[in-house]
């Protein structure tokens, strides 16, 4: 068994020494690559077939502004397949990232994450259909979505799977400038993976506790709305700090017919706190109020932390 752990840009392309010895490579890390240092996704796919036992795949970019390379318009007729594969890290260029697995088929990958720099809008076409041919990834029934000054984490797991280590989970990090939280980011993304969002039934939204706490405090409804709106079939929805509170709001203050549309499937909403704080008591009760008099009664409950059960 063979593994490089990490491999710096620098080293790139491997020597013909590595490529003799790639077919036992399980873990294959090249991380902190500078712009000036590009490798297109044409030589990195062209790489990866010596690599027929790699189970571990970790892709780094340094942050750019923006990434300078074009973008392929048509994606290659074939594609490399990497049939041991189970996890697979990406950071940088969301578009870098789409041309890519355009060119990889997975079909034993359970752990995807994806961090994406801030480039404006996310252009992930190639990406989705990756997703879709994973099988493990047509299972994914909960969303956690963590919000911070620096980032937007939406994590997608199953409620299902009662294994741990095999657990299916698709992470996609957004970052931005941490002087403007720019929560439009937060709806780019659910945009984007709209045929995986509306399976999920349980919902989090919560701080990142790795990150700064959000400090912002005056996104205007409809951004929120814009949040919810990809998970029709949400049952349970559980809310924490400042992205609960703004939630809880934003559901108290809709009329009639925005009670109807939001969350249609609605069953049960939980608190962070034993018991929750008041104001967020006070802010969703008229949503509960006017649920219940549209003849869809929803029941609210107390959450302990982000793990717990209900």
């Amino acid at each position: 068994m063979s593994t490089i752990t990490p491999l710096p840009w620098r080293s790139f392309p491997p020597s013909q020494k590595l490529l003799l010895s790639a077919s036992n490579l399980v873990n294959f890390e090249l991380l902190t690559i500078p712009v000036s240092a590009y490798i297109s996704p044409e030589a990195i796919s062209t790489l990866l077939p010596s690599f027929p036992r790699l189970e571990v795949f970790y892709l780094g970019f340094q942050p750019p502004a923006m990434d300078p390379r074009p973008a392929i318009q048509h994606p290659p007729p074939t594609r490399v397949d990497l049939p041991s594969l189970t996890r697979f890290w990406f950071a940088g260029p969301n578009k870098y990232l789409d041309q890519l697995v355009a060119r990889i088929n997975a079909p034993l990958l359970y752990k995807f994450e994806m961090v994406f720099h801030n480039q404006g809008g996310l252009d992930v076409s190639q990406i989705t259909e990756f997703i879709g041919r994973v099988e493990k990834f047509k299972i994914l029934d909960q969303a956690e979505v963590f919000l911070s000054n620096e980032m937007v984490n939406l994590m997608l797991s199953s409620q299902k799977e009662t294994s741990a280590v095999n657990c299916p989970i698709l992470s996609v990090r957004s970052g931005y400038d941490p002087s403007e939280w720019q929560f439009l980011h937060l709806a780019q993304v659910d945009s984007s993976f709209t045929t995986l969002l509306s399976s999920v039934e349980r919902l989090y939204i919560s701080e990142d506790p790795h990150l700064s706490p959000i400090l912002e405090d005056d996104v205007e409804n409809l951004e929120w709305l814009q949040l919810l709106f990809p998970f029709p079939a949400v049952k349970d929805l559980y809310l924490s700090g400042v992205p609960g509170l703004n939630v809880a709001r934003t559901l108290g203050e809709l009329d009639e017919e925005g009670v109807a549309v939001v969350l249609p499937a609605l069953q049960r909403v939980f608190l962070e706190g034993l018991p929750p704080s008041e104001a967020m008591w006070e802010a969703i009760k008229p949503f509960m109020v006017m649920r219940q008099l549209s003849g869809y009664r929803v029941t609210i409950g107390c959450w302990e932390g982000m793990w717990a059960e209900d």
